[in-house]
């Protein structure tokens, strides 16, 4: 006993005295709760930084499948052969036998733009390219991608013919030289006289002018035209009898009195001044 004692007065064999709080209490579980607090709050902020990284990845992934697929669209429809003009499928519609056209001309031209992308063409100067045969007046294109597509030529309509070594020069509304067939030439009227060169391309689109104000009916009585160095139009008719145009200004009203005059079978028709018409 008086060993025992003894052992327990030694500091270095005397049992561990826990810290107490105020009260008496003991302050270890406050100590162990504290160092849990903490190592939960770091779990916490790992848990957070993980989730704003994956949320992060997410977007990033998001976003570049969102623009594979978008370019993939892109070159699909504008740059892939799928959708590629090839110059061998497209249909050529509205092609006249009046008109010397061959579909082979067409599709000549059409060529150049072989590999453009169908939804390109309206914009790719093919018609420009069209309409500068001077047999065509104008086109339209029928584009679908999902069929075929089709070229709509709507001719050029011959209004004169122009006396030449050997016959006559067919020209257009346009005043541009044209090919026909030859039931339309020997139907066209003809301009017989015409001032110099420089002045008769002007000529040209005067005579132009004054068969485009006459219209159909009255066109198809037309014979032969002429035009003086001062531009003065006259014209023989079919049925007979001479007409003094004048100008080629009022030509609509001028159109309507001769419309009207004719209808008294004369001779002579001037309607050069449309306020003072006079037949006889």
């Amino acid at each position: 006993m008086k060993i025992s004692r003894l052992v327990r007065k030694i500091p270095h064999f005397r049992s561990p005295v826990r810290p107490r709080a105020e009260g008496g209490k003991d302050c270890a579980p406050a100590s162990a709760a504290a160092g849990q607090s903490v190592t939960s709050l770091e779990f916490r902020l790992r848990e957070r930084r993980r989730e704003t990284l994956r949320y992060r990845l997410r977007i990033a992934l998001t976003a570049f499948l969102a623009t594979a697929i978008a370019g993939g669209a892109v070159w699909f429809f504008f740059f892939s052969p799928v959708f590629a003009l090839h110059h061998e499928r497209v249909r050529v519609t509205g092609l006249s036998s009046q008109v010397q056209l061959s579909e082979a001309e067409v599709k000549k031209v059409v060529s150049r733009y072989d590999g453009t992308s169908v939804f390109f063409l309206r914009n790719s100067g093919l018609v420009r390219d069209l309409r500068r045969i001077p047999e065509i007046s104008s086109v339209k294109l029928h584009i679908s991608p999902f069929s075929q597509t089709r070229i709509e030529i709507f001719p050029a309509r011959a209004v004169v013919c122009l006396n030449a070594a050997g016959g006559c020069v067919p020209v257009s509304e346009s005043g541009q030289k044209i090919r026909v067939s030859e039931d339309v030439r020997k139907k066209l009227p003809r301009a017989v006289s015409l001032p110099g060169r420089k002045s008769g391309i002007k000529a040209v689109k005067v005579l132009t002018g004054v068969l485009n104000d006459l219209g159909g009916e009255l066109r198809a009585m037309v014979k032969e035209l002429s035009v003086s160095d001062s531009g003065q139009v006259s014209f023989t008719l079919v049925q007979g009898g001479k007409v003094n145009w004048g100008l080629s200004g009022d030509g609509a009203v001028k159109a309507r009195i001769l419309k009207a005059l004719l209808a008294e079978r004369k001779n002579f028709y001037d309607v050069s001044v449309p306020t003072s018409p006079v037949a006889g």
